[in-house]
């Protein structure tokens, strides 16, 4: 039988795993939690590890942010951009399924209809899912907690990924200290996501591995050890 202890272990805290192999595979995965989102459950985990990545940049050597971390975290908030309008479809039919189609609440909540979300720029999206967010928050009585905490986990998530996109990719001047706390933050981060997907597919090591580029975690000179 396996150590049951085991499952209680961070494997991102691996000694050998160095801070640009754990950069780089939490920056894949980012992105693979942002496709790969049935029933918007990974959005709180996507808005958290987020803001871990940002916080981890000034870690990161110059030379790996310059081949292709910046496209990375690009790509990380068009594709949100592309499963936005799923999502928002989701909370809108919860509205009127609660007010109906007409009534005023719907048009407080969605005060340029859908579409507006799909059309408008990056710089200004931020603020209609702001405004939203506040308008569905302020009905949680009627709405349910859980359309409120999906509705306010979009704009969460969005306001992490644009920050971190339109921030500078060079590399910020860090104290020991920082750089210490930063990569603990992710190493955190990074293992309450492997909880969360273990959890939401039990016994399905495809989709950990969906979800975790492993040789992205490690020197492709070392060889995995089984156990």
């Amino acid at each position: 039988m396996i150590t049951l202890n085991r499952f209680a272990k961070n494997p991102f805290k691996d000694l050998a795993m160095s801070m640009n192999e754990l950069y780089a595979g939490a920056t894949d995965h980012l992105q693979r939690m942002v496709a790969q989102n049935p029933g918007n459950f990974l959005a709180g985990r996507i808005a958290e590890t987020t803001v871990a990545l940002a916080a981890t940049r000034g870690c990161v050597s110059s030379d790996l942010v310059k081949l292709g971390l910046r496209k990375g975290r690009t790509l990380a908030k068009d594709q949100f951009r592309e499963a936005l309008p799923a999502a928002i479809t989701k909370i809108h039919a919860g509205v009127v399924a609660e007010f109906g189609p007409k009534a005023p609440e719907v048009l407080e909540c969605f005060s340029q209809g859908r579409s507006i979300f799909q059309q408008v720029t990056d710089d200004v999206l931020g603020a209609k899912l702001a405004a939203t967010s506040t308008a569905i928050t302020a009905r949680v009585a009627q709405l349910g907690a859980t359309l409120v905490a999906d509705m306010n986990a979009l704009h969460a998530t969005w306001s992490a990924l644009y920050a971190a996109s339109e921030s500078s990719s060079g590399a910020k001047t860090m104290t020991e200290a920082d750089k210490k706390a930063a990569k603990a933050g992710l190493q955190a981060e990074l293992f309450k996501n492997l909880l969360t997907i273990a959890l939401a597919y039990p016994e399905d090591q495809a989709k950990v591995d969906l979800y975790f580029q492993q040789y992205l975690f490690q020197d492709r000179k070392r060889t995995e050890v089984s156990v």
